[in-house]
């Protein structure tokens, strides 16, 4: 004899089903958001680190050798050309260096130099700033001694066309400059390809002025621009501690 099916025998229904696939299906994405935002977390304070560690690096060899590293443009690690002349991309002014970091001349891994898709980090020093002093009776360009000569040394920075850094501030005025000395960038983070025709660091640089503008939308974390007064007194802390 076959027995009626109880109320609380039967199947899901179509609509009941749906729900489900609906409920499931938004946990999935939940899910694919939550892991996608971690990792660009871990991605980031990766970067961030590495940067961290290239800026010491710099600081080191100020302290050994009073000036900045011309920047690598072939990728081998080692800083390309000389104190004082420095390659860049064809396009900006002379007087500009512009590659990626020398890590070999730093003394550093070139895992360390290398944001997390493996890209070497972008980096960009003004000519005068990696010359140890010419004549020879100048001071190397880190050995500051008055704050006049600061004045017109290092980057503008400018964030949405706002100087946020001006090296051409008056120490007799009682105004301190804040050139960048040199400028560290993921390009992971920043690669706008119409400016300049260059990407990353390049779309940043106004080929003529050699001013730095940033997007307001770029994460400030991973673009470094200490000022030369800050690497000046960090060497000079470090020549003393050691």
């Amino acid at each position: 004899m076959v027995r009626p099916h109880s109320a609380d025998q039967r199947g899901f229904s179509l609509i009941e089903i749906s729900i489900v696939l609906v409920i499931i299906g938004l946990l999935l994405a939940l899910s694919a958001e939550f892991a996608g935002n971690y990792l660009e977390k871990q991605r980031y304070a990766n970067a961030s680190s590495k940067l961290s560690a290239i800026e010491k690096a710099m600081v080191r060899f100020v302290a050994v050798t009073g000036r900045l590293p011309c920047p690598d443009t072939n990728a081998d690690g080692v800083s390309d050309g000389s104190p004082g002349s420095c390659p860049n991309i064809t396009g900006f002014d002379s007087a500009l260096g512009l590659g990626t970091v020398p890590y070999e001349t730093l003394g550093i891994a070139r895992d360390i130099a290398t944001d997390p898709q493996g890209t070497l980090f972008a980096y960009a020093v003004l000519e005068d700033l990696t010359d140890t002093g010419s004549p020879p009776s100048t001071p190397a360009p880190f050995t500051i001694t008055q704050p006049a000569q600061l004045q017109n040394e290092g980057f503008e920075v400018q964030v949405d066309n706002a100087t946020v850094q001006d090296p051409t501030l008056d120490p007799s005025a009682g105004e301190l400059p804040t050139g960048a000395a040199y400028i560290l960038m993921a390009e992971l983070w920043y690669d706008d390809p119409a400016t300049n025709g260059e990407d990353g660091l390049g779309d940043a640089i106004d080929a003529t002025t050699n001013d730095i503008d940033l997007a307001p939308s770029y994460i400030s974390e991973l673009v470094r621009r200490p000022t030369v007064a800050e690497v000046a007194r960090e060497a000079e802390r470090m020549n003393f501690s050691s």
